[in-house]
């Protein structure tokens, strides 16, 4: 499958890659519109105070893919895997968080301290064909939105969250 790997501050390739397996409460996601944000496109251009940690995921992971407002179409479940089916439209609301702290166990996730990104951490963006995501920050898009304006959800809850 193909993606878009960043390995370096401006400089993006498209690259074949294997296609990824789910684990256990994740979901093998097929991308059906990548939006790029703008803090995207200037961690892109190295313009943000972050730049030093971006380079050194580079430097240590090889590249990074970014893309953290989408729409994707599940394609196959993982293991323990009841809330989503295959061939459900998902985007992501949030961030992925840690589950664990007492933010998360009160239902405050939009403080957790342990957030990651789509892309910045343990789980690649969706710049590609393909991608594997955990269950938790996603939820399924309603009918009658289209997909370019599913993949803008995810700006729109952050600005309203």
């Amino acid at each position: 499958m193909k993606a878009v790997l960043t390995h370096d501050f401006e400089d993006a390739t498209v690259e074949e890659i294997e296609r990824p397996s789910p684990g256990e409460d994740e979901v093998l996601l097929e991308v059906n519109q990548l939006q790029l944000s703008v803090t995207e496109c200037w961690m892109y251009q190295g313009h943000l105070d972050i730049a030093p940690s971006l380079q050194e995921r580079m430097d240590d992971d090889g590249a990074l893919a970014f893309g953290h407002e989408f729409c994707a179409t599940v394609a196959e479940l993982g293991d323990g895997v009841e809330e989503f089916e295959v061939g459900d439209r998902v985007y992501a609301p949030g961030k992925i968080t840690c589950g664990e702290c007492v933010y998360c166990k009160n239902d405050w996730k939009t403080l957790c301290k342990n957030q990651e990104t789509f892309g910045l951490g343990e789980y690649p963006g969706a710049a590609a064909e393909y991608f594997v995501a955990p269950t938790e920050p996603l939820a399924t898009v309603p009918d009658g939105v289209s997909d370019q304006e599913a993949a803008a959800l995810q700006p729109l809850s952050d600005a309203l969250g």
